[in-house]
């Protein structure tokens, strides 16, 4: 039986929309936000800074990162025992990707401001703003992207199970990777007991490994001069208080430049895998085994606060992008100050 509906529009296409909804735009928005990331341009290989709002609207972007967070967050709750990659997601959304965009685009302007008033440190902070802003650009493409790519499947699996998504793939419309994880899942949901459960955790396994390569890789490969400043900087970390704690009691490092010293940068897949599964996966799966095994209400709080829009230790509403350019000022003086030290050993791209 096909999937397609009498209207001439496939399920596919519906699901699509659907995720859209959920997460606050139309399909006509998407399609807009996918020509402006087009026009992206990564300001380390230009003559000039392109800033991203020159392109876009970094505040319609911040609100469909809360809207995706939610969904995401929504997914994991009404599921918790099927969509552990969900509720991950939402957290990393919510705790690392939000805050992240608006320290960078805060680092950006103050370290593009400072290269204009000093002579002799023009050159090594317009290489800082330039990674900053570029930063800001790979967060917000990276981010629609593996929304756009797995959201949708998540929505076709929780309406139609597993013969939705294998009749989907019959289609052409869903890759055969995204089916083996699903498929996985929907094992584990008939099998039960411990050999359920580690069915269920590879399949998720096999969703955030597709998303990091397929997804996330191209585009970080895109804006590499960003992502190898990011590492060199320090700035790469579990994007979760409490992730971390539990990271931290595993013996495992919630910082990239204590985990991965001599190592190539976050960048890279390989790297950036090993580094993922065993300093944020392995310990989020072993918080969701807390909660199984022992009632342990951790992760639902937290996926629940990124549900909410709440950052760590604050209220619901977000950061408007009037206000970003003070709450980054530390961050800065810090980047400016990294500068000064390092001279040309942080040129990009060395």
């Amino acid at each position: 039986m096909s999937t397609r509906q009498t209207s001439g529009r496939s399920v596919g296409y519906d699901l699509r929309a659907e995720a859209w909804r959920r997460a606050g735009i139309d399909l006509e928005t998407a399609e807009r936000f996918r020509r402006e990331h087009a026009r992206l341009r990564p300001s380390a290989r230009e003559r000039r800074l392109q800033r991203a709002a020159e392109v876009l609207d970094p505040n319609e972007r911040l609100r469909l990162l809360r809207g995706t967070a939610r969904v995401y967050g929504l997914l994991h709750a009404a599921a918790p025992d099927r969509f552990i990659w969900a509720g991950f997601a939402a957290i990393a959304v919510n705790d690392g990707v939000r805050p992240a965009i608006e320290l960078a685009a805060a680092a950006a302007e103050v370290t593009g401001r400072a290269a204009r008033f000093s002579s002799t440190m023009h050159e090594r902070l317009s290489r800082i703003a330039r990674a900053a802003e570029d930063g800001v650009k790979c967060a917000f493409e990276t981010n629609f992207a593996i929304f756009a790519d797995l959201a949708w499947v998540h929505l076709a699996f929780a309406e139609g199970g597993i013969g939705r998504l294998r009749q989907l793939h019959r289609e052409g419309e869903l890759d055969a990777t995204s089916l083996t994880g699903f498929e996985q899942i929907a094992l584990g949901e008939r099998l039960g007991g411990e050999a359920g459960e580690l069915a269920v955790i590879r399949g998720n396994l096999i969703l955030f490994r597709h998303e990091q390569y397929a997804v996330v890789t191209p585009i970080f490969a895109h804006y590499e001069h960003a992502i190898a400043f990011a590492t060199r900087a320090g700035l790469v970390t579990i994007p979760n208080r409490r992730l971390a704690m539990h990271a931290s009691a595993l013996g495992r490092s919630s910082r990239w430049e204590d985990a991965s010293s001599g190592q190539r940068g976050y960048g890279p897949f390989p790297t950036r895998w090993r580094w993922l599964v065993r300093n944020a996966w392995e310990p989020l799966v072993a918080l969701d085994r807390r909660r199984r095994d022992h009632g342990c209400r951790v992760l639902e709080t937290e996926v629940a606060r990124a549900v909410a829009g709440k950052p760590e230790g604050g209220s619901a509403g977000g950061v408007s992008w009037a206000t970003v350019h003070g709450a980054g000022l530390r961050l800065g003086r810090r980047l400016a100050a990294l500068a000064s030290d390092v001279g040309t050993s942080f040129a990009l791209g060395t």
